[in-house]
């Protein structure tokens, strides 16, 4: 295979999800947006999508008008149901995938991908190539490896070595940049599709 085709397939998917607690308090998938590199670390291309149950968390609905919409109209037009995406989101990135994809993103293994990983269950997708239980006549194998690499733990090991007093704290997506000098929009943070930029640079 031409370096010219590695160059377009996928090695490495940066996500992040937001989720908000609805007036009942239950947890409502607003959010998901995902950025895709190859071997060599460059950019594919990178996807946001709002789902309609979104409209449960007036708050969050309000703060993503603001930030990227002109009217609550431009949004709710935007808005696509999760079994709806989740087809088109697993054979698109099946079809352009450089053997099992790597993930990245801030504090992926207790909050993202539990919560991408019971999505793609619950509609009938498997998740890491080695899952089990899926027909293999409807599916090939799962769009993720195990190889994981959470930016949470760089930022939780590079604090260590400036602050050992101070090793167990979390430490946000914020504080991470900011180790590393990058310039931090406050007012976009929480925004998945910021968050995927940030946590890239």
């Amino acid at each position: 295979m031409s370096n010219t085709t590695f160059n377009t397939l996928i090695k490495y998917v940066i996500f992040d999800i937001e989720c908000r607690k609805d007036r009942e308090g239950n947890w409502i998938l607003c959010q998901l947006a995902y950025r895709c590199l190859n071997r060599q670390f460059e950019y594919i291309f990178d996807h946001s999508v709002y789902f309609a149950e979104s409209l449960k968390c007036p708050e969050f609905v309000d703060n993503a008008i603001k930030r990227e919409f002109l009217n609550e109209a431009s949004y709710k037009v935007q808005l696509r149901e999760p079994e709806e995406y989740l087809k088109f989101f697993y054979n698109s990135i099946q079809l352009v995938r450089d053997g099992n994809i790597e993930l990245v993103g801030h504090n992926l293994f207790s909050v993202d991908i539990p919560s991408l990983e019971d999505l793609m269950h619950k509609y009938g997708y498997p998740f890491y190539w080695n899952d089990k239980g899926f027909p293999k006549e409807s599916f090939t194998d799962g769009l993720f490896g195990h190889n994981i690499h959470d930016t949470r733990q760089i930022g939780e090991g590079y604090r260590a070595v400036l602050n050992s007093r101070n090793i167990k704290a979390k430490v946000t997506l914020k504080d991470t940049a900011e180790f590393f000098g990058v310039q931090v929009r406050e007012e976009k943070l929480h925004d998945a599709n910021y968050d995927c930029w940030l946590t890239e640079q």
